[in-house]
Parts: structure tokens; sequence; C-alpha cells
């Protein structure tokens, strides 16, 4: 991780790298309340879609609008921040746009994501790995994060 994870300066041999922190948790992975959620659903969303394709209409998807490789940490964070609050009252998964091999190319994303305990991010998100052998698209009921981080920034602004 911490290869990653250089500075400029230390790319061009201007100072020597500094030792990584230690990421300060007291939770042990099984007591991380966020990696469990992921896991559950990713693994209850793909066994109820391989069980019949029907049921992933029961199933609300929060996702990034656009698709490339490189998704933004806001966009993942809105995502996933948006399928935890839901799940209370519905059976809600994020949908993350990048590719299991593509996770690495931002940095930022993987250092964020293990500072929430996501420790391994290729199995517990949703990629587009994971539904590639499903066509059409297996859900209908979508919703974007950048719907509801606009509408939340929207919200703000008025109440100020």
């Amino acid at each position: 991780m911490a290869n990653h994870l250089r500075r400029l300066s230390v790319a061009w041999k201007l100072t020597k790298p500094a030792p990584p922190a230690p990421v300060a948790s007291a939770e042990t992975p099984s007591d991380n309340a966020l990696q469990h959620f992921l896991e559950h659903t990713k693994r209850h969303y793909l066994s109820d879609i391989e069980e019949s394709r029907e049921n992933a209409n029961e199933w609300l998807m929060v996702m990034e609008t656009k698709q490339g490789c490189c998704e933004d940490l806001d966009s993942i964070a809105s995502s996933i921040g948006f399928a935890w609050l839901s799940s209370q009252s519905s059976t809600t998964i994020p949908y993350i746009q990048i590719d299991k091999g593509d996770l690495a190319l931002r940095a930022e994303n993987l250092y964020a994501l293990q500072l929430a305990g996501i420790d391994n991010p290729q199995e517990q998100l949703l990629l587009p790995n994971n539904l590639a052998s499903y066509t059409p698209f297996p859900s209908t009921r979508l919703v974007s994060s950048t719907t509801i981080v606009l509408a939340l920034h929207s919200f703000l602004m008025l109440r100020v």
C-alpha cells in the first residue's frame, strides 16, 4: 500500500519515504460493521440474482452516473454511504464502477477504504467484474450518487 502513496519528492528521490502510519483502530475486521455490511449485501445480492433474475428488482442499486476506470473517492463514499443509510428501509447495495484490476490506479481510494476498515475492496465491493456474466444488466432499480449529493447540496444551500 505504501508504494501507491508516494509523494513527488519521494518519486524524484529528493527525500526518503516516511514509513506508513499505522491505521488506528480498536476494531478487529470481524467487528467492523461497514465491512460486514458490504460483504453481506454483496453475497446476498449475487445469490439473489443467481437464483432468479427477478430478485434483482427487489434491490436498490446505488452507483455513480459516469462510468470510468477511475471513479473519484467522493463518488465511492457517496454510493457506500447512501446504500448504508438506505439499507435500514430497503435492500440496497452500492455498485462501484471500477474494474477489479483498476482499483489500484487510485491509491487515495484504497487508502480511504482501508481507513474505513475495508481491507479487501476487490472482494468486499460489488464491481463490474462481478456482473460481467449477466446480460442484460440485472438491476433496474438504480439511484445515482451524483443525484443524491446534488440534492443534498441544493437542500443545504437553501437552508443557509
